[in-house]
C-alpha cells in the first residue's frame, strides 16, 4: 500500500505544472474500468468528505487547506473536469507566487 502511495506520490510530483492532474486522470482511466462500481464510489464520497472537512477545519484550527487539496485530488481522478480545474489553479497559483522584481 504504502510503495503504490509513494509511486502515486513520485508520478504526481515530477509531472509538468499545468498538466499533472489531467495526466494523471487519464493515466488511472484504464485502471478504472477494472475497479468495481462500489469501490468508485466509495472513492467520490472520501473526496466530497475530505473536501468538507477542510471547509470545516478553514474556519477552525485544524488542517483545513491540506484537506481541501487531498479531497480536490481524489475528485481529480474521477473528474476530468475537476483534474483541469486543479492544473488551471496551480498555474494561477504559480504566477502569483512567483517572485517579482524590484521596481524603483
Amino acid at each position: 500500500m504504502w510503495s503504490g502511495l509513494k509511486r502515486q506520490w513520485c508520478e504526481l510530483r515530477n509531472a509538468p505544472p499545468g498538466h499533472r492532474f489531467q495526466e494523471r486522470y487519464e493515466r488511472d482511466r484504464l485502471a478504472r474500468a477494472h475497479q468495481s462500481k462500489a469501490r468508485r464510489f466509495l472513492q467520490l464520497i472520501i473526496g466530497v468528505w475530505l473536501i468538507k472537512a477542510g471547509i470545516i477545519l478553514c474556519f477552525l484550527p485544524g488542517p483545513g487547506i491540506p484537506l481541501l487539496a487531498l479531497g480536490a485530488a481524489v475528485l481529480a481522478e474521477r473528474s476530468q473536469r475537476v483534474a483541469r480545474a486543479l492544473d488551471w489553479m496551480e498555474m494561477k497559483v504559480r504566477t502569483f507566487l512567483k517572485p517579482r522584481p524590484n521596481r524603483c
